[in-house]
């Protein structure tokens, strides 16, 4: 658990919207400009893009914040030099910045449900299931041991002459019953005792809570591999005000059948005041939209396209700039593969001042599974001097693997 300071930048997030406004503005024109009579027979295009206000995750290091652009194996990775990975635990610094941001295919969450509890390795609940399987497993083997001591009762012991003239010793059946059922109340005294069991249960006392549960689901339309989620639980205590903790928890592998999750935050303040939970989901530093992502606007496809470049432009005056793919965008066949050198496949295409993919050059060999996904993804275009241009670009898909 760590605390985090919130840096709520709304300006960028206003101008993406502005931007949005613009874009729905000239598409409004064009439509105005068509004539009433005429008939368009293509299908309506899918809005299956969202534009959304999510958070960039930024850790402190040597004495800069660098973006979290990646967590895997309890590690958060850094964009910055040598691109360090550090467990959370040594992320004593946190801030979260809200940015504008597009996605596609929409994440499905269920009710979100919280409750508190006590302690760092399970709350009381958890503990006294836990004490009442093994009472039981007590219970039953001492019934069964002394079934055993009854049952050899009747049992011949010692040396026993046979008809036949033959000695055998048969030992002691009652002592070796009794002996049994000794060691095991001797091993497992404090199982079959019930005034040490009544004491156990002492050292949970009725103070209050220090963890949190978190409990839900999640569903996505497309397959998404290696997912993790960034939670945002906003806090207030007497002592301190209000306050966020922000924690790391890996999802794995998402598709159109909800996957359960169960997260459990303790050390927290002691008696804190739940006020709010924000859940966020990245894939390879790429946050996901989902049904909690606040503020979302449906676009498609091409309306996309051009609030990549309206943004390219408007937040790069007077530069000149390659065109650059948007790997918040990526296509579904990147986000299901757990295999990166599966698409290491260095290309050159060909942009246009739109931010489509004209065609691949044609010196390249490239594999078909390669191309489809080339075709299918979307550039922020290349500038000169602030002016969107079309352009030749080099992509590798194995890029969008941090």
């Amino acid at each position: 658990m760590f605390n985090a300071r919130s840096s709520s930048y709304f300006p960028k997030s206003q101008r993406g919207f502005a931007l949005l406004g613009l874009t729905v503005g000239l598409a409004s024109a064009s439509l105005a400009a068509v004539k009433t009579h005429s008939v368009n027979s293509q299908p309506t295009p899918e809005r299956d893009i969202r534009l959304f206000v999510g958070i960039d995750i930024k850790a402190l290091w040597q004495d800069e914040f660098a973006t979290v652009t990646d967590y895997t194996n309890q590690r958060a990775r850094l964009d910055a030099p040598n691109r360090p990975a550090l467990p959370t635990s040594r992320l004593e610094r946190v801030q979260f910045i809200h940015a504008t941001k597009l996605s596609s295919n929409p994440l499905e969450f269920s009710e979100v449900e919280t409750e508190f509890a006590k302690g760092t390795a399970q709350d009381l609940g958890e503990w006294m299931r836990r004490q009442s399987a093994l009472q039981s497993y007590a219970d039953d083997q001492v019934n069964i041991l002394n079934q055993g001591v009854a049952a050899s009762a009747g049992k011949p012991s010692g040396e026993q002459v046979q008809p036949d003239g033959s000695v055998v010793d048969f030992g002691d059946p009652t002592g070796d019953a009794v002996q049994n059922l000794n060691n095991f109340t001797t091993n497992f005294g404090d199982l079959t005792n019930p005034g040490a069991r009544a004491g156990d249960s002492d050292d949970w006392n009725e103070g209050e809570h220090d963890a949190l549960i978190i409990k839900t689901s999640i569903s996505s339309p497309h397959a998404v591999a290696d997912a993790y989620v960034v939670g945002i639980v906003r806090i207030k205590t007497r002592e301190d005000g209000p306050s966020d903790v922000v924690f790391f928890q890996e999802i794995g592998s998402l598709g159109p059948t909800a996957k359960k999750l169960h997260i459990r935050k303790d050390n927290m303040p002691t008696g804190f005041e739940l006020v709010d939970i924000d859940l966020h989901v990245y894939r390879e530093g790429q946050e996901l939209v989902s049904n909690q992502s606040p503020k979302q606007f449906a676009l498609t496809r091409d309306e996309a396209l051009e609030y990549l470049a309206l943004e390219r432009v408007s937040g790069n005056r007077g530069m000149t700039l390659p065109a650059k793919p948007a790997w918040s965008l990526a296509p579904s066949a990147l986000l299901a593969s757990e295999r990166p050198g599966d698409f290491d496949f260095p290309l050159t295409v060909h942009v246009d001042a739109k931010g489509h993919v004209i065609k691949i050059d044609e010196t390249s060999i490239v594999p078909g599974q390669i191309g489809e996904i080339i075709n299918d993804l979307m550039f922020m275009p290349a500038i000169e001097n602030g002016v969107a241009v079309s352009s030749q670009a080099q992509v590798n898909l194995r890029d969008f693997f941090q």
